[in-house]
């Protein structure tokens, strides 16, 4: 039984290896930790599969896992509104919070969920190379966000097992000019800014405002990490405002996994073991949208040509609420599937915006190579 402020680490290799010995560790964690029949439990599936004829019991393998229907946004939104909330968690939940959008979907994370984010926020330390004593400037979300919870999950993770002694300075962008924790800030001299890529943004605005040089301020700042939405074309401004190269990190409420490029502009690494992602690419987007009923084929991102674009499709291995072949309505590019220059062997790829309406899927097609 597992000590309660234990934390979900990843085995010591994890970071490494195999592309093969990944996607067996996955498949394993998919099958062993029966995903697919706690999903069930949830109204966001049980219902739904029960009418397509979806036995979780059948599916043996990867390939078997994509012969399931996908699950949307939409999908989310009517099993959130439809009777009781408590029907939506497939197991007990210690905590909630929302998406950023207007029409918030509200995300049960559990306990089990908790200990893996700690322990993914562990991982973020060591890919961002932080050092004893650093301390971190982050700009908090206003709750109930997932922005919000982050940076405390990070301070306890490296008080349970980091070893760091790191120091969390959080500061929001609704206090700005009505509190002075920029100034603060800077007399403590951070080595990290850690926020939405917006906030970020709005913190520099306002220090230029009132005459002050944000890398003046902050003269140690050595890593920019910023979520939330794509760096380009922000990346070089942001660089020449805040003295240092962005570093893009993917969060979001409905797939709370920290994950970050391992250095600036050589993308965002996806944790095979934590997740099984895919990809739609552009060419099945537009095919999806020309002919009615048309189902987009999905590849696996291991199975994916490096270069390729498209809708961000994942798995999860979540406790309170798993999510299977979820379109997260994220558009990326597969960087590389090789091993990396760091040494980590999960693919990585950029972030290019959100797939949201007919002017952006116009703008997608002619961005694709």
């Amino acid at each position: 039984m597992e000590d309660s402020l234990s934390i979900r680490l990843e085995p010591s290799d994890a970071e490494s290896l195999p592309l093969g010995r990944l996607l067996q560790l996955a498949e394993r964690r998919l099958l062993e930790g029966k995903v697919l029949d706690r999903a069930s439990r949830s109204k966001l599936y049980g219902g739904r599969w029960r009418r397509l004829d979806v036995r979780p019991e059948r599916v043996r393998d990867l390939a078997q896992l994509q012969a399931l229907p996908y699950t949307d946004a939409n999908h989310w939104l009517a099993a959130q509104g439809s009777g009781s909330i408590a029907r939506f968690v497939a197991e007990r939940a210690r905590l909630w919070v929302s998406s950023r959008s207007n029409a918030r979907k509200w995300v049960p994370i559990g306990e089990a969920d908790l200990r893996r984010m700690m322990g993914l926020a562990l991982r973020l330390s060591a890919m961002i190379g932080l050092g004893p004593s650093e301390r971190i400037l982050a700009i908090t979300e206003p709750a109930p966000r997932i922005g919000n919870c982050v940076p405390y999950f990070w301070v306890m993770a490296d008080m349970v097992a980091g070893g760091l002694h790191l120091e969390m300075i959080p500061g929001s962008v609704t206090m700005l000019g009505r509190n002075n924790w920029p100034e603060f800030a800077a007399g403590r001299r951070p080595q990290v800014l850690w926020g939405h890529i917006d906030d970020v943004q709005a913190l520099a605005d306002t220090l230029c405002a009132a005459g002050k040089d944000p890398a003046a301020l902050y003269p140690d700042l050595r890593v920019l990490l910023c979520f939330g939405a794509p760096l380009e074309p922000k990346r070089v401004d942001l660089h020449r405002l805040f003295g240092t190269n962005p570093i893009s990190c993917y969060l979001s409420a409905e797939l709370p996994y920290l994950q970050a490029e391992c250095a600036p502009g050589a993308g965002i690494h996806l944790w095979l073991d934590v997740t099984i992602p895919e990809i739609i690419p552009t060419s099945e987007l537009c095919k999806e949208r020309e002919v009615p009923g048309y189902v987009p084929k999905a590849l696996f991102i291991t199975d994916a040509p490096d270069g390729v674009a498209g809708e961000y499709v994942v798995t999860t291995f979540g406790q309170s609420l798993p999510l299977i072949r979820y379109r997260s309505g994220d558009r990326i590019q597969l960087v590389s599937k090789g091993t990396c220059a760091c040494g980590r062997t999960h693919p990585r790829v950029q972030v290019l915006g959100r797939i949201t309406d007919g002017s952006s899927m116009q703008l997608m097609i002619r961005m694709d190579p």
